[in-house]
C-alpha cells in the first residue's frame, strides 16, 4: 500500500501550520526584540527571563529560536507547555537544564513559584505580569507580518494578496496566528474557485 508523503510539497498552502508553527517560521528580528539581544539579557540574568505579549504575537516562535541558539551553544534545555506538562521543577529530568515554558500563566501559582526558583534557569512566555526579568514585549506590526508573508510565499504560490494580508491583520487586531488561519482559508477557497473540477473530484 502506498503511503502519503508526510513531507509538505512546494504546492501546498503556504499558510498551513506546517509552515507557520513556532520553529518552522524563523523569528525575524524587530525593533522590539532579537534573538541575540535576548540571549545577552539571559546571560546577564542567570538564564532567567520572560517574553510577554498577547495571543499570536510570536512569543512561542521567539522561545523556540532561543532554545535552538542555547542548544547550539552547548546549553542543555527542556521544553514544557504550561498547563499540559505538570512535572514539578524539582523533577530529575530538568536537572542541569535551562527550562523553556510556553504559556507560563497556565500553571498554578505554586507551580510558577517553584519554577521561578529553578536553579539552572527558566525562560517563559506569558500574557501578563510575572516576577521574572523581561526579555521582550512583542507587539507585531504590519511590516513585521509582511516580511513573514514574503518568506512564506517565496517558494509557494498563492492567490492570496498583500491586500488580503493587510485586511486580515486589521480584522484580527495583530493576532498573527489568526491571520495565518484566515489566509489559509482564503487560499483554499480561491484555489477551489480557480479549479472547481479538482474540488469536486
Amino acid at each position: 500500500m502506498t503511503r502519503p508523503d508526510p513531507i509538505p510539497t512546494a504546492a501546498s498552502n503556504p499558510f498551513a501550520t506546517c509552515w507557520t508553527r513556532p520553529g518552522a517560521l524563523p523569528f525575524l528580528p524587530t525593533d522590539q526584540a532579537s534573538v541575540d539581544h535576548c540571549l545577552a539579557v539571559l546571560r546577564g540574568n542567570g538564564m532567567r527571563g520572560k517574553i510577554v505579549g498577547p495571543h499570536g504575537a510570536g512569543k512561542s516562535t521567539l522561545l523556540r529560536a532561543l532554545q535552538a541558539s542555547l542548544e547550539e551553544a552547548g546549553v542543555p534545555t527542556a521544553w514544557l507547555r504550561g498547563g499540559r506538562d505538570a512535572a514539578p521543577a524539582t523533577a530529575a529530568q530538568f536537572r542541569g537544564r535551562v527550562c523553556l515554558i510556553d504559556s507560563f500563566e497556565e500553571l498554578g501559582r505554586w507551580r510558577r513559584r517553584q519554577w521561578r526558583r529553578h536553579p539552572w534557569g527558566v525562560v517563559v512566555t506569558t500574557h501578563g505580569r510575572d516576577r521574572l526579568p523581561a526579555l521582550a514585549e512583542l507587539r507585531p506590526t504590519l511590516a513585521d507580518i509582511e516580511r513573514c508573508f514574503g518568506l512564506l510565499t517565496q517558494d509557494r504560490s498563492t492567490p492570496v494578496t498583500r491586500t488580503d494580508l493587510r485586511n486580515a491583520f486589521a480584522r484580527h487586531e495583530g493576532n498573527v496566528r489568526e491571520v495565518w488561519f484566515d489566509l489559509y482559508d482564503r487560499h483554499e477557497q480561491r484555489q477551489r474557485n480557480l479549479n472547481p473540477s479538482a474540488a469536486g473530484a
